[in-house]
């Protein structure tokens, strides 16, 4: 069983086209922990919503927890998200548990918990990060991963709360009542060519070799 995969290793591979997800899914299968290039930047972020928070000293912080091209990136996505936020009546709220949820029978499991989690007009708003451009997202990317995510939590009893994608590289926002109308059939179309790629990159063992006693033709016991 290959490691679970975090929402936006899911999303990315989401997007990618068969030979390059197939490479990416083999990176995966080939064991290790993997490098979490934007989680400076999902650390510092539900400290931002929070009353009286200083944009500049989560600078800092990133800071400390990453450096050069790393420390860049993280540093701009968390100034979109500031950005997103300011002059909204945004009241931090208790996060969603994480979850382990199956990418339908394709042999992958997706862990999802949104990064950050608010209130806002008497709603409560649970909200994932994307902040790279390699790959922009298209919406029918957007519309499985919402899909797929919203519904899961639903399927565990969270159902009087929203769900959001942040892009911070396109400043788009992206919500439930985005998802297209197909999206239900863009998901099993995308479960179907996981699991081509799982089989082909799982080749089931062989059968053992059959004893004497199974051969045909062999004498039977007395």
């Amino acid at each position: 069983m290959a490691k679970p995969i975090g929402f936006p290793a899911f999303l990315k591979l989401l997007e990618l086209s068969d030979g390059p997800r197939r490479t990416e899914l083999r990176k995966k299968l080939g064991g290790g922990s993997g490098f979490q290039y934007w989680r400076p930047v999902q650390v510092v972020a539900p400290k931002a919503i929070k009353p009286g928070a200083d944009i500049n000293l989560l600078k800092t912080e990133i800071d400390s927890l990453c450096s050069g091209h790393q420390r860049q990136y993280n540093k701009n996505a968390l100034i979109a998200f500031d950005k997103w936020i300011k002059g909204k009546s945004i009241t931090p709220i208790a996060g969603l548990p994480e979850i382990l949820v199956p990418f339908g029978n394709s042999g992958l499991d997706v862990r999802l918990k949104p990064d950050v989690s608010f209130e806002l007009e008497h709603n409560l708003f649970y909200l994932n990060l994307w902040a790279t451009t390699k790959p922009l997202l298209s919406m029918n990317t957007l519309s499985v991963g919402l899909l797929f995510c919203a519904s899961a939590y639903k399927t565990q009893g969270h159902a009087t709360h929203k769900h959001l994608i942040l892009d911070t590289t396109g400043n788009r926002l992206f919500r439930e009542d985005d998802i297209s109308p197909i999206a239900i059939h863009l998901l099993k179309d995308k479960v179907d060519a996981f699991k081509k790629d799982w089989d082909a990159l799982n080749p089931a063992p062989p059968p053992p070799p059959a004893s004497p006693t199974d051969q045909p033709g062999a004498p039977k016991s007395p």
